[in-house]
């Protein structure tokens, strides 16, 4: 067999109806090509979340003579408990309920370590697997075998002196390599930690964490001349450029003299400097982007995303002006053909869209009761969130922030990316409220009782319409009753509707609020009532230049009248205005609804008599969000 996917595709090709997969490792729903496979094989795929919204979908497949594919992200026992019993017993008959764990796939391992295992390394996996596993391995044989063959380690590797162990950890949280949890243990057991003021269990596993330490060890070097890091050894040194250029460590202030090869990582307010380290910034950026293409896949966009808006970040700050139409332009092409299956992509290791949130933070309760607050900043783009970052840094120095870059709902407007958060859900399965946020709260509770059963209402909170300039604004949210909490700050969405000095202002405006505000108050109050806490927006926001309001305003059928995007109902009327306005075009691969007809403004163009700041497009800016996780250091 050529690879691990044709176990599955073998199983459903050349035939109709319903299939039911099993897919309890979240195999299917984080792979890609093999989404595009099963596509390919005439497929529409659906992620299941609930037997309401299966059974609502399963009757639009029907209708439209689909062939449909259903994924469960259960074991056998839990899917067959929540699969409507007409259902499964007529899939069962047919032989259509397919399982997709990792047992199946790689049975002569040692299913419990597998089941860790990121689904982007089973290519290499089965690769080795076919030829090498020629009969069951244990546990440990199972561990040895991933470790040497996909993480290209083992104890003898990099537990024979400080130079090996730091270049490997180094190497493998720069590549954002994730080693299962008992990979990690046994390394643990059977390698010297050469520093052992630091949980090296944290250092093998936790990216955030070894990068904290990687800082700290920096600042002893350059003020003290101390550290244990060998940050001069050669397999180091290749990344340190890089480390700072890249953002992953912080340059510092000193008086001290330092040596020549450190120059890297100390800091220099002449804006010179900072414009030379900008535009090898900006070099890199195009090298990443000229290496991927119409058929990348989402986490390169991610990443790519988060270069980008960093990019922006110090253009506005040093008023450098970047060409960065190419990324635009890719990324546009790569929305048309892609955007369609970003939806059916799991939440397991974080979310992916920004419908996944719920998702995400429901396992986290489910698994150890944490309780949750979710804060969503109305209308912050990623290179806002690294504005207020800096800021909250400062303030609360002994926390971290994890940040993620995911994919908000096109068109980028609050009604349906942020009611798409709260909802848990795509948009297409709550078109009675599309264009309103009016049922937020409700869907919000009802989605979390069925994530938790075990949650009461009064344990589930929502409010909205919270600004956050001082503390006094917080106090009716209940620390102490719930356990669940949604917060909407609409502070950065109004600053964007009023600001008239385009990004810089608005930028400053948001700097400001974070410094003067009582945000980082927020959450450290949340930290102290034990809630784990997560930012994120529902849309971004990007500079545009005004190409005046389509004829529009007196024809029927319209729903929402925006600078990015108009809304009809009307196809023939929709394509009526598009021709009569030749800097727009209507979305064709539009996943919410055929009866909606999204027309939208070009490029960075507006439907607008003035140049202003908006949303509602398809760009980089609009489009990926933040999804940040907070967390106290110790």
């Amino acid at each position: 067999m050529s690879n691990w996917r044709d176990i599955i595709t073998d199983q459903i090709q050349n035939r109709d109806g319903l299939f039911i997969l099993l897919d309890p490792q979240f195999v299917v729903s984080s792979d890609v090509k093999l989404q595009e496979s099963l596509n390919n094989l005439g497929f529409e795929i659906i992620l299941v979340t609930d037997t309401i919204s299966f059974r609502y979908q399963l009757e639009k497949a029907k209708k439209d003579s689909m062939k449909l594919l259903s994924i469960w992200n259960k074991d056998k026992n839990k899917a067959e408990s929540e699969i409507p019993w007409d259902i499964l017993d007529s899939c069962e008959k047919r032989q259509t309920v397919v399982d997709c764990s990792t047992a199946t796939l790689f049975p002569n391992l040692t299913a419990k370590v597998v089941e860790e295992l990121d689904v982007r390394y089973y290519d290499k996996l089965y690769s080795f697997y076919e030829k090498l596993v020629t009969k069951r391995f244990n546990e440990v044989e199972t561990i040895c075998f991933i470790l040497e063959q996909i993480f290209d380690t083992s104890p003898k590797v990099i537990g024979n002196s400080i130079e090996s162990l730091s270049s490997y950890l180094l190497s493998i949280h720069y590549d954002k390599k994730l080693i299962p949890a008992s990979l990690v243990n046994y390394l643990v057991k059977n390698i010297t930690n050469f520093y052992p003021d630091d949980d090296l269990e944290k250092l093998l596993s936790n990216r955030e964490y070894f990068f904290n330490f990687l800082q700290k060890e920096w600042n002893k070097l350059v003020t003290k001349d101390e550290t244990l890091f060998p940050f001069k050894a050669d397999k180091i040194y290749v990344y340190l450029d890089n480390l700072f250029l890249e953002g992953h460590l912080k340059q510092i202030e000193t008086t001290v003299q330092s040596d020549e090869w450190m120059k890297f990582g100390i800091k220099n307010y002449d804006k010179t400097v900072a414009k030379q380290r900008l535009k090898d910034q900006i070099k890199l950026f195009e090298k990443n982007l000229a290496g991927i293409d119409k058929a990348a896949n989402y986490q390169e966009w991610q990443e790519l995303s988060i270069e980008y808006s960093k990019i922006k970040k110090g253009c506005v700050e040093l008023n450098y002006q970047a060409d960065l139409k190419a990324a635009h332009e890719k990324f546009y092409e790569w929305i048309e053909l892609k955007y369609r299956s970003l939806r059916t992509k799991n939440a397991y290791n974080g979310p992916v869209m920004v419908h996944n949130i719920l998702d995400y933070l429901a396992r986290l309760h489910n698994t150890d009761e944490q309780k949750i607050a979710l804060l969503v900043i109305d209308g912050m783009s990623l290179t806002q969130w690294y504005v207020i970052e800096d800021v909250l840094k400062e303030q609360l120095t002994d926390f971290t922030f994890h940040t993620e870059s995911i994919f908000a709902w096109i068109p980028t407007i609050t009604e349906i990316s942020r009611q798409s958060i709260f909802a848990g859900q795509e948009p297409s399965l709550f078109l009675d409220s599309l264009l309103t946020t009016a049922k937020e709260s409700k869907r919000w509770k009802n989605n979390w009782k069925q994530h938790s059963p075990k949650l009461h209402e009064n344990q589930i909170f929502y409010g909205t319409g919270y600004h956050f300039w001082d503390n006094l604004k917080f106090k009716n949210i209940p620390y102490n009753s719930a356990k669940i909490l949604g917060v909407v700050s609409n502070t950065v969405d109004e600053k964007i509707h009023g600001v008239t000095g385009g990004m810089k202002e608005l930028n400053g405006g948001i700097r400001d609020w974070a410094k003067t505000g009582s945000l980082g108050n927020l959450i450290k109050t949340l930290t102290e009532n034990d809630f784990s806490v997560f930012i994120t927006a529902d849309h971004g926001n990007i500079e545009t230049k005004g190409i005046g309001e389509p004829r529009d305003s007196t024809i029927k059928g319209q729903e929402l009248r925006g600078r990015r995007v108009r809304i009809y109902r009307d196809e023939e009327k929709a394509n009526r205005i598009k021709d009569q306005t030749p800097q727009s075009f209507l979305w064709q691969n539009n996943p919410i609804s055929p009866d909606r007809h999204f027309l939208f403004a070009k490029n960075e163009l507006a439907f607008s008599d003035k140049d202003v700041v908006t949303h509602g497009g398809i760009s980089l800016d609009e489009v990926m969000v933040p999804f940040v996780k907070i967390g106290e250091k110790n």
